[in-house]
């Protein structure tokens, strides 16, 4: 399945939850329904939501070297950010058609990292 920030259709669901705090808005929506597993960006935000809606749901969890984990978050950050803020990468992907992907993660990742 497509992941759930590329399904264009999710995207403003997903920003609700955010500016909300809330995941009630995903919630009613189904835009979960079909989905059998989730990794990563948004479900990491919402797992402790998302185990009280599926309580037999399994659960992997990574752990990782604190001071690892934030190099490696600081070096996507760095990506991130040059791919949707800065000439030519952002102009390209809106003419490639990811414009929408472009906006969802500037306010979703501006919410959570402060870029």
């Amino acid at each position: 399945s497509v992941p759930a920030v590329e399904r264009e259709d999710h995207q403003a669901i997903w920003k609700e939850a955010y500016n909300s705090r809330d995941i009630q808005p995903v919630v009613k929506s189904r835009v979960l329904d079909g989905f059998r597993a989730g990794v990563d960006h948004p479900f990491m935000c919402w797992y402790k939501e998302l185990l009280l809606l599926r309580p037999d749901a399994k659960v992997l969890l990574t752990v990782r070297d604190p001071k690892g984990w934030f190099a490696s978050m600081q070096g996507l950050k760095t990506i991130v950010h040059t791919l949707v803020n800065t000439l030519p990468y952002s102009g390209f992907l809106y003419l490639v058609g990811l414009g929408k992907t472009v906006d969802y993660f500037r306010g979703c990742w501006a919410e959570t990292l402060g870029i």
